[in-house]
């Protein structure tokens, strides 16, 4: 197994067009093969959610759509279900080298980010562990996820 097949991105509850396909182009850059959109409202449900699908396509990678997160995972059955939030809300901070360990053991792990303001709901973050980077303040699900895939992704290769 590889990390590009155990990892999974997941964008959730997004109004914005342009939030879905900064998203999609960030997972093709660090060579994922897919991209999950939960809860995709408005605009984003509309044209960003088909301009995404284009931009993933080209790729030759998918981009899943599913109504709520819930139904994301009890469809993927991930093992392991990172929920990124600003600090306030983290219980943790953000480890990449432990969620390279897990993912070298073949584990299946969800990386879950809000695509809008506030984020998400307690309900929403009940359903993993709640993490943040280790940043002054909120950069946003584009800077976060930019952030915490570049760190695994470097701590995996370290560790091989």
């Amino acid at each position: 197994m590889t990390i590009v097949e155990q990892l999974f991105v997941v964008l959730h509850n997004v109004h914005s067009t342009q939030r879905i396909k900064d998203m999609a182009r960030l997972v093709i850059g660090f060579g994922l093969k897919s991209l999950i959109v939960s809860k995709a409202e408005g605009a984003a449900a509309i044209s960003g959610i088909p301009e995404a699908q284009k931009i993933m396509y080209k790729e030759k990678r998918s981009l899943l759509c599913f109504p709520d997160l819930p139904d994301v995972v009890e469809l993927l059955k991930p093992e392991e279900i990172c929920v990124f939030v600003p600090q306030r809300f983290a219980k943790e901070t953000y480890n990449p080298s432990k969620i390279a360990t897990q993912l070298k053991e073949g584990r299946k792990i969800l990386f879950v980010f809000g695509g809008s303001e506030p984020g998400l709901s307690k309900r929403e973050m009940d359903l993993g562990r709640t993490m943040s980077l280790d940043v002054v303040d909120n950069i946003g699900p584009i800077g976060t996820a930019a952030i915490v895939l570049y760190e695994l992704m470097k701590s995996f290769k370290s560790n091989e």
